[in-house]
């Protein structure tokens, strides 16, 4: 593998809970290059009310630290669940700008008709990736639920740092087929930083060249718009086999 490419991440300077300045931005693309990441999608959160960047604000954001970086800076946005988003705006805000992905989060608490929403979104012809699904207790403690997602043609991934925090629950979860690759969803150097490098490490010792799939095949399909190839997810018949550590 030439290198991590990361799909999600909060790296641009004051635009939304990410780094404040453009100091703090730097720190946190030089510990990506410690990591070994290649390539990185800028995706600021779009949340209605609270973080509304436009598509030239993010690409100004990205010329601004670019120079300061050896690591590919792509464009992209994280969007919030809104029902006033139009087919304009999942394209507008998908990733690479290239109209073909788009990632998508919801609300981390509570129950929602997820499949249903993020149909209504596949509906406009362009692909919903399911931001960090290890943050949804209610699709983890449902699993029937994502694998209808999955089944649908949906994308999904996991953070690097839950998978790092418990090994055991999230590795069965790739094993299995719910996990189509593995971001960073860093913020700072402190807080949510890059731990690519430690995931991949624990996937590729316990599924050997999977880790590559999840850490740089699937992201470049995705980055250049190509289709990627999933396989039904299966569920262990043993009970609470998902069941997560507290």
């Amino acid at each position: 593998m030439i290198g991590f490419i990361d799909i999600h991440s909060h790296i641009l300077p004051g635009i939304d809970d990410g780094p404040k300045d453009i100091e703090a931005s730097i720190e946190l693309l030089e510990s990506g290059e410690d990591e070994g990441i290649k390539t990185i999608v800028a995706t600021p959160h779009f949340i209605r009310g609270m973080y509304e960047p436009k598509k030239e604000d993010i690409l100004k954001k990205i010329k601004l630290v670019q120079k300061h970086t050896s690591i590919k800076i792509l464009p992209g946005a994280e969007l919030m669940i809104d029902p006033n988003f139009r087919k304009e705006d999942y394209f507008q805000y998908s990733i690479n700008f290239s109209g073909k992905y788009v990632l998508i989060e919801f609300p981390v608490t509570g129950m929602f008709n997820f499949l249903d929403i993020l149909k209504n979104i596949q509906s406009s012809g362009i692909t919903p990736i399911l931001a960090h699904i290890d943050r949804y207790p209610y699709l983890l403690n449902n699993l029937e639920i994502l694998k209808d997602i999955i089944k649908a043609g949906i994308i999904t991934h996991i953070n690097g740092s839950s998978l790092v925090g418990n090994p055991h629950f999230f590795l069965k979860l790739i094993d299995n087929g719910f996990v189509h690759f593995v971001a960073s969803d860093a913020h700072g150097v402190d807080w949510r930083p890059f731990m690519l490098k430690k995931a991949y490490k624990i996937v590729s010792s316990d599924l050997g060249m999977t880790a590559d799939t999840l850490f740089y095949e699937n992201p470049y399909r995705i980055i250049n718009g190509k289709k990627l190839f999933i396989n039904e997810p299966i569920i262990p018949r043993k009970k609470g086999i998902f069941r997560r550590r507290r």
